[in-house]
This record gives C-alpha cells, sequence and structure tokens, in this order.
C-alpha cells in the first residue's frame, strides 16, 4: 500500500512539473499581455463598430452619455474577455505549481477551494435535481408530467450531475484565481 502510494505521488508530481515547465516555455505573464493586447484590439473594434451603428440611428439624445456609454461598454467588453483567462492562469499556477512546496501533497489552498467548491457544487446539483422534479418549484418540466411530482429519473440525474460538474469546477477555478488575484495584489501592496 505504501509503495502504490509512493508511486502515486511520484506520478502526480511529475505531471504537475510537466504542465508547469509548459507554462513557464509559455510564459504566463507573456501570455496575459498578448491575451490583453487581444481583448484590447476586440473591445475597441466591436465598441466602434456598434458605435458607428448607434450614430447612423439618430437616436443620441446626449453627446457626453452617448461618449460615456460607448466608453463603458467597451471596457466592460476588455474585463469580460481578459478576466476569465487571468483567473485560469492564476487558477492552473495554484493547482500545479509542485517545486517541493507542498511535499507531494495539495496546497491548503487547493484543497479548502476544492471542498468549499465541490459543496456548493453539491448543493446546486440538488436544487437542479429537485427543481427538475418539480419537487420545489411549479415550473414545467420535461422530466416530469405536468402536476405531478417526481422523486428519481435518470434525466433527473444526468442534469443534477451536469449542474455539480460544471458549476463545481468552475467555482473551484474561480476560487483558486481569487487567491492568486489576492496574493499578487497583497505581495504588490505590502512592498513599502
Amino acid at each position: 500500500m505504501a509503495k502504490t502510494k509512493q508511486k502515486f505521488i511520484k506520478k502526480a508530481e511529475s505531471a504537475c512539473n510537466a504542465v508547469m515547465r509548459i507554462g513557464r516555455w509559455v510564459g504566463a505573464r507573456r501570455f496575459l499581455f498578448v491575451w490583453s493586447a487581444i481583448s484590447v484590439a476586440v473591445a475597441l473594434f466591436v465598441g466602434a463598430v456598434e458605435s458607428v451603428y448607434l450614430y447612423k440611428t439618430n437616436y443620441i439624445l446626449n453627446t457626453d452619455i452617448f461618449v460615456l456609454t460607448r466608453l463603458m461598454d467597451a471596457i466592460f467588453l476588455f474585463l469580460k474577455l481578459f478576466t476569465p483567462m487571468f483567473v485560469l492562469v492564476l487558477a492552473v499556477k495554484y493547482i500545479f505549481d509542485c517545486n517541493g512546496k507542498h511535499s507531494g501533497r495539495a496546497s491548503e489552498t487547493f484543497r479548502l477551494s476544492f471542498i468549499a467548491a465541490m459543496s456548493i457544487g453539491l448543493l446546486i446539483a440538488v436544487f437542479y435535481y429537485l427543481n427538475a422534479g418539480l419537487i420545489i418549484g411549479s415550473n414545467p418540466s420535461r422530466y416530469c408530467t405536468a402536476g405531478t411530482v417526481c422523486w428519481f429519473s435518470w434525466g433527473m440525474l444526468g442534469l443534477a450531475g451536469r449542474a455539480f460538474l460544471t458549476s463545481g469546477l468552475g467555482l473551484l477555478l474561480t476560487f483558486l484565481g481569487l487567491r492568486g488575484i489576492y496574493t499578487e495584489l497583497s505581495y504588490i501592496l505590502s512592498k513599502k
């Protein structure tokens, strides 16, 4: 049993190191710089095209508000494009950074984030399951006939399973990314 555990730990460490070698070769800062440039270009292009279209419709009552809303729209589009990739890069670092710091175990941040994400994901899956069977709520459902309550069906179980996997994985990446953002910002702000 101990040999099997040691083999598993060695394989996990080699997988973590392989992912981190690829990440270091690509370069997280370089990748984020290129992605931010792409995000800015897309946001400016979409913002300019929409602004020209809105301007041609002659629906502008106040030029100041028009310019302000178009700028804010471009900024929010940039944030929609850039933020998920930024969070994903930080999450990958917290998941796969295994250069001896954790002595073959997952970091405390990863373990707590995993437990929190899976717990919330399970609650969301239970909500989906109960709602699909009309146990809570009164929405029309394709898993039960109208007006009846279903306690079990494979379709409901599949729906709950998909909800669990997508919400759990999304929350895990979000928690790890937010932890990374907090760590990086607190490091910057702690400098004198």
